[in-house]
């Protein structure tokens, strides 16, 4: 019986652990944000899965052997950091906070089955290689046969399309299977059927196709990440952990200075390779710049976790109002969801003290790992913490599961635990497996919430908006903490004009993020019920935290929201950073648009400046559009003319040019078309002839097309060629 129990505990282990760590080929389509609520659901199911192992454990051994150890505490104590900074009134990222809270107790589970079970050691190594082995073999395919980083590979790690994560999980990866080969290196080459043998081969296949990979991805995090842990997993395999801890006492002092100039070494590769990437890389300058600037206004306990986009959008817009801030500073600005930089990002929203509690814990853990000759997990643990300068792996609930694997095998070591079996601690590991059980119940709905969020996207991309607004209000509890989510809400009750209810959305989603387009949809709430000047209060905040872009087009569709100050203000702030302003104009107001590059009228709203009707011929247009520019102070109109084309009338000769339309089913929008592409040439570096050409290319392709049309790039570069 006790034979049989044994067996079933190590089974469910084993199988739950193997789960877990395959939460990086979790996705499930029918969930919205398939990638991410794909993986937290099965995060939720395989930890409850490892909680049912772990308490048939617990209960069906004769004593507990769960030895507590340094870096427990400083996980506990780190979480007790989270739970104070946590901001309970606004509940910013509940689902995150609750994720942290299933993190510390996988983690004790974790070391409880370790310490139970020494054998689950090589077989979660075993997993954790195939984890890496299999996006490998997808990177190189993909550098065989290059795809656009929509691809679906990507997303295996997160939802932004980025392939920085993704290539760093297999850097992480790298020490454990380089420490694996070096380890059986001298094993029985032809009995396949020996562990040994086996795992010998296996990381041999791991390491060639994780530096297959990565010798055609050249960013210097991803590439530093995985040299330097490889050089460690060499040394410490060729040299041993003894002789360089007697190296280091005989020469500490040198030791400590060489430490200093490698991590400073290491930041100016970091800091080099971003200046070479020319405006990313100045990009991530500033949002360290202004994160590290932020941390110092909170250094305690920080601003709770979540609440890093809000604060820095506004630390942003503070720093741009002073003298310090440089033009390229602001001609790179965003507003990032990440830091970029994970140390900078806890520092931030747990303070500078629990960033030292995250720092001691990762050191103590490594610590542990080369004290346990756990060579390959501690370089892993290394290549992550490297990584982290750069990136943001620890945003991604992927990372967070590998790193809670590498450090319990660190710390864990059942052999060494023997000798300290006086200060075991009973039922630890079951504590948190009844932890895990009670956030699954709080959370078991999460599945659907997802599922009917899925169904309400596709009512809402439909412009089913009547339908899907109350559906959205239902949701509301259980998503508040989504900023896609309320944006999308929000986009529903604007539609239906429901913005009162608009406006409290996307107020609560300015809390979480500082994205643009969450100020512009207040804006036009607030316009809705002409609160005109609080919508030009919040076009003006997207100006103090993104200062500047390439071209600045202002549609005036005479409703009020694009008032004379507004109007000025927006042109003033545009030459101040010598961008060029492209009006839509409206109305017989011309003089607020005065400083404008190039006003769009057409022939009807050139006829209502001057005065008088305008007969559509070359020399009359041109005559009176030079009447326009000379009485409101403009620099050039660009006429559109209907069937005649258009023409620019300016500082350079006039330009006239035929329509590119030979059949014209509907002009609405064309005005619009034109304006939109015209921008987007000049913003390109187009000279304005043209992007004049192109503007009246896309317009020639629209009238074509019945109701407000729109059209691809597609369409536009075939009609070029």
């Amino acid at each position: 019986m006790n034979n049989f129990f044994s067996y079933l505990r190590l089974l469910l282990l084993a199988t739950s652990g193997m789960l877990l760590l395959c939460i990086i080929f979790a996705m499930n389509p029918e969930l919205a944000d398939g990638t991410l609520s794909g993986k937290i659901c099965w995060f939720h199911f395989t930890s409850l899965l490892l909680a049912g192992g772990v308490l048939l454990m617990e209960f069906t051994t004769k004593k507990s052997r769960f030895i507590f150890s340094l870096p427990d505490a400083l996980l506990l104590l780190l979480f007790g950091i989270v739970l104070i900074s946590y901001d309970k009134d606004e509940n910013l990222q509940p689902e995150r906070f609750l994720f942290i809270a299933q993190l510390v107790a996988l983690w004790f589970m974790l070391r409880g089955a370790l310490q139970a079970h020494q054998e689950l050691r090589p077989f979660f190594i075993t997993i954790i290689i195939f984890t890496g082995i299999v996006p490998a073999i997808w990177g190189i395919s993909h550098t065989i046969n290059p795809a656009p980083i929509t691809h679906p590979v990507f997303r295996l790690l997160e939802t932004s399309l980025k392939p920085e994560p993704f290539y760093g999980y297999i850097a992480v990866i790298f020490p454990v299977c380089l420490n694996t080969l070096l380890r059986f290196k001298n094993c029985d080459k032809v009995a396949l059927w020996k562990s040994r043998t086996f795992l010998f081969y296996f990381s041999i296949l791991g390491s060639t196709l994780i530096i297959t990979t990565l010798i055609f991805k050249t960013d210097q995090p991803v590439w530093l990440a995985a040299l330097l842990s490889g050089i460690w997993v060499c040394w410490m395999r060729l040299i041993g952990w003894k002789q360089t801890k007697e190296a280091i006492q005989k020469h500490i002092q040198l030791f400590a200075i060489s430490s200093i100039i490698l991590f400073v070494a290491i930041t100016a590769v970091i800091l080099v390779g971003n200046i070479q990437k020319a405006q990313a890389g100045d990009r991530r300058l500033l949002i360290w710049n202004i994160t590290t600037q932020a941390i110092m206004e909170h250094p305690v306990t920080g601003i709770g976790i979540g609440g890093f986009p809000a604060t820095y959008a506004k630390e942003q817009s503070a720093y741009f109002e002073t003298d310090t801030a440089s033009s390229k500073e602001k001609q790179t600005a965003t507003c990032p969801q990440y830091a970029y930089n994970e140390y900078l990002q806890i520092g931030l929203e747990l303070g500078i003290t629990g960033l030292l509690f995250f720092i001691f814990w990762l050191a103590f853990s490594l610590y542990y790992g080369i004290r346990h000759r756990q060579i390959g997990t501690s370089g892993g643990i290394l290549a992550l913490g490297i990584f982290a300068l750069y990136s943001y792996p620890l945003q991604l609930p992927t990372y967070w599961v590998l790193l809670l694997f590498l450090t319990a095998i660190c710390v864990t070591n059942p052999k060494h635990d023997k000798q300290r079996a006086q200060r075991s601690i009973p039922y630890i590991s079951a504590i948190a497996a009844i932890l895990t059980c009670i956030l699954f119940y709080g959370q078991k709905d999460t599945y659907y919430t997802y599922r009917e969020w899925k169904t309400l996207q596709e009512l809402y991309h439909n412009q089913e908006y009547e339908q899907a607004a109350s559906r959205y209000a239902g949701l509301f509890v259980q998503l508040y903490h989504r900023t896609d989510f309320l944006y999308e809400g929000a986009e529903c009750f604007y539609k239906t004009g429901q913005h009162d209810i608009a406006i409290k959305w996307l107020d609560r989603a300015l809390k979480l993020s500082a994205a643009p387009e969450l100020y512009y949809a207040i804006a036009e709430n607030e316009k809705a019920i002409k609160q005109y000047r609080k919508a030009e209060s919040y076009l003006l905040e997207i100006s103090r935290i993104l200062p500047e872009y390439d071209i600045l087009v202002i549609s005036d569709y005479g409703k009020g929201l694009i008032s004379e100050d507004l109007c000025r203000y927006l042109i003033k702030l545009a030459h101040k950073y010598d961008k060029k302003v492209i009006i839509d104009p409206k109305g017989k107001n011309w003089e607020k648009y005065s400083g404008a590059d190039i006003v769009t009228p057409n022939v009807k709203e050139l006829s209502d400046i001057v005065g008088y009707t305008v007969p559509n011929t070359d020399r009359a247009i041109e005559k009176a559009a030079r009447e326009a520019i000379t009485n409101n102070h403009l620099t050039a109109l660009l006429v559109t003319r209907s069937d005649k084309g258009m023409s620019l009338i300016g500082p350079i000769p006039p330009i006239h040019i035929p329509t590119h339309s030979e059949e014209v089913f509907d002009v609405s929008g064309a005005g619009d078309t034109v304006v939109a592409t015209l921008g987007l040439c000049l913003a390109a570096g187009f000279e304005i002839s043209e992007a004049m050409r192109t503007a009246n290319i896309a317009a020639g392709i629209v009238v074509k097309k019945v109701g407000t049309a729109t059209l691809t790039i597609e369409e536009l570069v075939r009609d070029i060629q």
